[in-house]
């Protein structure tokens, strides 16, 4: 029994070794490919990435010690992205590069969905790059404190915070995306939206409930619905949702590989997009260049 107690203790080193040693190299070789993709070439997101760049400038931190170890989740922040989360980046562009560019493949000033905001470092983004929006948050955890002060209250009832920035109208809601009653108070309050940032629970189940519960009543005439981090489980349910969508839209479902929200200090990982206005031929006519592009 202590032969095999020890024996299954140093595999699990072994496998988090291997992980560890893989998450290093592919963390490498993504910033060799940004760093020869810069010189060379264009990505053309340079002024969205200059505009979210200017934004970062403003804020010394977007979160503090005390708010974070008060939630339950810690924000969905582990420690490694933790540590990262206020540095500098290099110049390739984040998601928050790509969709404040992608906000302007609508015919009109559209809504904002952000299902999971953490600690508002991408809506903070979001809102200062763009104005006139109507933009959503939805997460677990009470509004963050630290980027709350940037924000002028307007009106707060039960789980519903509303406020104002830079002529941008922000409700955030406090909810489960687990809970059918919370996501249904929810919709309520958006009726129909053009843009979902899905980025709350990393999970199969998570975004099977999210679509089932939330986004499929939603939906406007013209809608894009963006997924972060698609390995695993995640990509199965994107998959499927694409797979549901298709049966009452003509879709474009594609993935792609991009840096998250602390940029070149974490491997570049899939994100997705399912929509029905043909980004790729915009990618095309604006020079945008993405990695690893996979259509579905």
């Amino acid at each position: 029994m202590l032969l095999k107690k020890i024996y299954l203790r140093f595999l699990q080193y072994i496998q988090q070794s291997v992980r560890f040693l893989q998450d290093k190299f592919l963390l490498l070789i993504s910033n060799l490919y940004q760093i020869f993709f810069l010189l060379f070439n264009e990505t053309g997101l340079e002024k969205e990435v200059a505009q979210n760049k200017k934004t970062l400038s403003t804020i010394g931190s977007f979160i503090d010690h005390e708010t974070y170890t008060s939630s339950k989740d810690f924000y969905g922040l582990p420690p490694y992205i933790l540590k990262h989360i206020d540095k500098s980046y290099n110049k390739y562009p984040t998601y928050s590069d790509l969709i404040l560019y992608l906000l302007n493949s609508f015919s009109r000033s559209p809504k904002y969905v952000e299902v999971g905001v953490s600690v508002l470092k991408n809506l903070f983004l979001i809102s200062s790059g763009k104005s006139g929006l109507e933009i959503f948050a939805y997460d677990i955890n009470k509004i963050n404190p630290v980027v709350e002060k940037y924000l002028h209250l307007e009106e707060s009832k039960d789980n519903i915070k509303k406020y104002v920035h830079n002529s941008n109208k922000i409700s955030y809601f406090q909810g489960d995306v687990f809970k059918t009653e919370d996501l249904q108070k929810f919709k309520n309050l958006i009726k129909k939206v053009d843009f979902i940032f899905s980025d709350a629970h990393h999970s199969y189940e998570g975004l099977m409930s999210e679509y089932e519960n939330l986004i499929k009543d939603i939906l406007n005439k013209e809608f894009i619905i963006y997924y972060d981090d698609l390995s695993g489980d995640l990509l199965k349910a994107f998959i499927e949702i694409s797979q549901k969508l298709s049966e009452s839209h003509k879709i474009f479902t594609f993935t792609f590989l991009i840096n998250g929200w602390i940029g070149n200090h974490e491997k570049m990982h899939r994100n997705g997009i399912i929509t029905n206005i043909d980004i790729v031929n915009n990618f095309k006519r604006d020079g945008v260049s993405l990695c690893s592009i996979k259509k579905y």
